[in-house]
């Protein structure tokens, strides 16, 4: 960390706190949320062929407590900063990080989206080839390869 001053460590926490703050706020919410609809269609039938792939219980305990981050308002954050000093400050800089580099808040974020797309997706058909049959263009033909058209005397023709 270059910032050396307590105006720059608070600037730096400000931006964390911007960053990752509403993350942290929302994202253990939203996961359980996602879940518990996604375990509801699938238990009534209305996802197929699909497993609902929770986060164990006993890693979304180590979910950390950041009292920083709790802060809703910009204000708030702020003062809460005023009121460390700058080693506290930097602890708290350190503490947003590891929450935001951390397997958990990235596992976390990758099942919400997921569990999102699953539930938005759900009734989509699909092709049985795994392709969308209206994204593909053309009649098919290829104009670089070389044709043998069957008329009378067998001529190749380029086409």
């Amino acid at each position: 960390m270059v910032a050396h001053s307590r105006q720059e460590l608070i600037d730096e926490a400000m931006k964390l706190w911007k960053q990752h703050g509403s993350d942290y706020r929302s994202l253990l919410g939203d996961y359980e949320k996602l879940l518990d609809q996604k375990r509801d269609l699938i238990k009534t039938g209305r996802m197929r062929k699909t497993r609902l792939e929770p986060i164990k219980k006993s890693d979304l305990r180590e979910y950390p407590k950041i009292r920083f981050l709790d802060y809703n308002d910009e204000r708030e954050a702020r003062y809460f900063l005023t009121l460390l000093d700058s080693k506290e400050i930097i602890s708290v800089i350190k503490e947003v990080e590891n929450f935001a580099n951390s397997a958990l808040t990235q596992t976390l974020k990758a099942r919400v989206y997921d569990y999102d797309y699953q539930i938005r997706h759900r009734d989509d058909r699909r092709s049985i080839y795994a392709l969308d049959p209206e994204a593909c263009k053309g009649s098919g033909k290829h104009s670089h390869r070389r044709q043998l058209s069957y008329t009378a005397n067998l001529n190749v023709s380029e086409k």
